[in-house]
């Protein structure tokens, strides 16, 4: 069984025609300011300039009202323009909706104090009404890609289940006919899921696999692809989509014929380890329907828990990293029995002959107190033996892969001594 053949991502995401519009709008509207006329001959910033020079000089007229008023509100038009300079280049860098709503509140803020000027201080000349243009070309555009947005009607992931399962029946058939694996991928991001995302996506995608959106997650199913196929597919994917900050992301994975022979079963079963992969971390994370065999888990592990180990080092906290071996499969509720021994702040994560646990903020003799308690609560609550291995930062390490690897180091020579 091949894995899945990966296109490289060598393209630049492209402007839309709405974000062009708000590039437009907003130098216009910066341009206008900084160089338009103004009140008489002097563009905004000179106007503001030359205010604030006069309402600091020591023989000013003792009636400055006007001066104060069109000095404020030019300085407050200044950090609004500028806020909509940086809400323009969030926009377009994160493709995120809420700073194209920032850019319609600055906007409206903007085009409140331009009417201000324009109505109360009868500044009405070319640079005021270019400036207002500039804001409302912008705030058009932000407007458009929400409308986009809504009008992309991705349906709710329950409602789409059932259709998915219609349209892919096919593909299981052959499958079925052909003995042919494939693998079944629900992703989501920390954002919700829009076009730039399945676009970015489908890039990725070879022409025989197939995506669906909803608004909750992105389906995806891999043809000829085996679970740790699948795996590497999505952590390939989940890179790209950090290099292109989209922010983290998180996929469930469940592979036929190993998680089922029923397209509905397959589906539940990822959506069930997407669900799983983002309660086990606020990270990026890949989490298959079953639990991976322990190589497979020591990478979907090192990768979701680099970045608390990222913090641990910014804040000299030390943790410990626990691998446990027992001598059955654990099943969901032996995972759940030990996260409740644990604290909310550790990590447990299950492979197919154990666990691994992460606790944060522990010595040497609390982690081992903490490993020979779980023991004792799996021999006796569910009668399975098990052997620990532990590493601890920083004594053992700096790296999460060189913490893993100590760890079932110590566990194979902890199996070794009790033979």
């Amino acid at each position: 069984m091949r894995n899945l053949a990966i296109r490289s991502f060598g393209r630049t995401k492209g402007l839309s025609t709405e974000e062009i519009g708000n590039i437009i709008g907003v130098t216009l509207a910066i341009f206008s300011f900084i160089f338009g006329p103004w009140l008489g001959t002097r563009s905004g910033l000179s106007v503001l300039a030359y205010l604030a020079g006069f309402l600091t000089r020591a023989d000013r007229p003792t009636d400055v009202a006007r001066q104060q008023g069109i000095f404020i509100i030019l300085g407050m038009l200044t950090l609004v323009l500028i806020g909509l300079v940086a809400a323009l280049y969030a926009d377009i860098r994160t493709k995120q909706r809420r700073w194209s709503v920032t850019e319609i509140l600055l906007v409206v803020a903007a085009l409140v104090l331009l009417g201000v000027l324009f109505f109360s201080y009868d500044a009405r000349t070319a640079g005021v009404l270019l400036t207002a243009l500039g804001c409302m070309i912008t705030g058009g555009g932000a407007l458009a890609i929400i409308y986009r947005g809504l009008r992309e009607g991705y349906p709710e992931r329950s409602k789409a289940l059932p259709r998915l399962e219609q349209m892919w029946a096919g593909v299981l058939a052959d499958a079925k006919a052909s003995n042919t694996p494939f693998s079944i991928l629900a992703l989501s991001t920390s954002e919700p899921m829009h076009s730039e995302v399945v676009d970015l996506v489908d890039d990725q995608l070879r022409a025989r696999d197939i995506e669906f959106p909803t608004q909750e997650a992105l389906f995806m199913l891999l043809w000829e692809t085996n679970a740790q196929g699948a795996m590497t597919a999505a952590r390939h994917v989940q890179d790209i989509l950090a290099e292109q900050a989209y922010g983290y992301s998180w996929v469930g994975v469940a592979s036929f014929p190993e998680d089922g022979n029923q397209m509905r079963a397959l589906l539940e079963r990822a959506q069930q380890a997407h669900d799983l992969a983002r309660a086990f971390s606020d990270q990026s994370m890949v989490v298959p329907f079953s639990y991976p065999r322990r190589s497979e888990a020591l990478l979907s592990i090192e990768q979701a828990w680099e970045g608390t180990l990222a913090e641990a080092k910014a804040s000299s906290t030390p943790v410990a990293v626990l691998a446990l071996a027992t001598s059955q499969a654990p099943k969901p509720a032996d995972v759940a029995l030990v996260e409740e021994e644990l604290r909310s702040q550790d990590l447990v994560f299950p492979a197919q002959d154990g666990l691994f646990a992460l606790l944060w903020k522990v010595d040497l003799q609390k982690a081992l107190g903490a490993a020979r308690h779980i023991q004792e609560i799996l021999a006796s609550q569910k009668h399975i033996q098990s052997h620990v291995g532990i590493a601890h930062f920083p004594e053992d390490g700096d790296q999460m892969g060189v913490l893993l690897d100590r760890a079932e180091n110590a566990l194979e020579l902890a199996r070794a001594s009790a033979e």
